[in-house]
């Protein structure tokens, strides 16, 4: 029987080997928007409205710290919401690249872990507004941290369901990458990541060998020893930031 150019090595990816690509890209995109907009863009929001409320009347009108007017709800509060939900999704993309090196069991609450270790260290500093004049001060930090851990781990059920589910939402997936990449930097981030992709298919149809080191165990445990250095790292700030706040 004679191959078809599909099933010959060393030609460019099939049909299959794009809609692969897509869904992964379109899981991504869902799953750091979904999460990015809930938890980084409402939940955020609904974090500084509690600490509001158990704080002194004083705190109405001060800037936090990523400049909410505290008290007050204006067009800067819709543009946080979209922030955070684009920084979402960008770490969403983040997590796609890394998570074939991550053990499949239990991806989410290894995604929860890190960024809320990550985050909750990148957030929670001793002279920021929003942990000397909110209060109660453990409350804040808890918050804080809870917000990218819950993050981490919605992103990455999302994430990790539509990738099960080669296919599904397939047009969502679309109009997910094709609105973050209409917006500006993440736009050009878009490209990059999707360049990358095609150059990681492209070495998998003509260099399977290549492809195959990838996955190999001295580069999984790499990379699984930077990510518990980070973590590892961010714990040791976070302890040292909590004890000063608290």
């Amino acid at each position: 029987m004679t191959a078809t150019t599909e099933d010959r090595p060393g030609v460019l990816p099939a049909k299959q080997d794009w809609l692969v690509l897509l869904d992964h890209f379109g899981a991504a995109a869902l799953g750091g928007l979904a999460a990015g907009f809930l938890v980084g863009g409402l939940g955020g929001r609904l974090a500084m409205f509690i600490l509001r409320v158990t704080s002194d009347d004083r705190v109405i009108g001060i800037q936090s710290d990523d400049d909410f007017t505290i008290g007050r709800i204006s067009t800067d509060s819709i543009f946080l919401i979209a922030a955070t939900t684009l920084i979402g999704t960008l770490l969403a993309f983040a997590y796609l690249l890394v998570r074939r090196w991550l053990p499949e069991s239990r991806r989410p609450l290894q995604a929860a872990l890190f960024f809320g270790l990550v985050g909750g260290a990148a957030v929670i500093k001793p002279d920021g507004v929003d942990f000397t004049l909110l209060s109660p001060l453990w409350l804040a930090v808890v918050l804080f941290v809870a917000l990218p851990a819950t993050y981490g781990w919605l992103m990455a059920r999302i994430v990790e369901g539509l990738i099960a589910r080669p296919g599904r939402l397939r047009k969502a997936r679309v109009a997910g990458i094709i609105g973050f990449a209409v917006v500006g930097f993440f736009g050009l981030m878009t490209v990059i990541i999707a360049v990358v992709g095609m150059v990681l298919v492209l070495i998998g149809r003509r260099w399977p060998a290549v492809a195959a080191a990838v996955t190999h165990p001295v580069p999984t445990w790499i990379v699984r020893f930077v990510l518990m250095v980070i973590a590892g790292i961010s714990l040791q700030e976070l302890l040292i930031d909590a004890s000063e706040i608290l």
